[in-house]
């Protein structure tokens, strides 16, 4: 008896801990893509070149942005979560010769929708890169 209540609480723990694994892997996606045009994210004006978009996981509903170029790290607020896509990507609102961050889509994970321009725009696509 009490040997079979160790087993089932053993194998309790471990279906636990590898669903941990599984939450903590998913909370850490990440996306790499390159622009050829600078973009505002916000009231910040940011260079064309090679970015890394990492969503930690954290409750403050942000982004960390990275400048592969320059290394130059910043946050990124998400107005909210979207459906997931199985392809990466992100979407910039174009308006008036601005671009936008408007949505970030990582692989296998959810999207997130950035505040924009609430001015009529259309949309564009970045380039992802084949390398994280």
């Amino acid at each position: 008896m009490l040997r079979t209540q160790f087993w089932t609480l053993f194998l309790a723990v471990v279906f636990l801990l590898a669903g941990m694994d599984l939450a903590v892997a998913q909370s850490h996606a990440s996306l790499s893509f390159k622009v050829a045009f600078p973009f505002r994210i916000g009231e910040t004006t940011l260079p064309a070149g090679s970015y890394k978009l990492t969503y930690t996981g954290a409750t403050t509903h942000n982004l960390q942005l990275i400048n592969k170029d320059t290394g130059a790290t910043q946050f990124v607020r998400y107005i909210t979560r979207l459906s997931p896509r199985t392809e990466g990507n992100v979407v910039f609102d174009s308006y008036q010769n601005q671009r936008y961050l408007s949505e970030v889509y990582l692989g296998g994970s959810d999207g997130f929708q950035i505040q924009s321009t609430p001015q009529e725009h259309n949309h564009e696509l970045a380039l992802k890169s084949q390398n994280p």
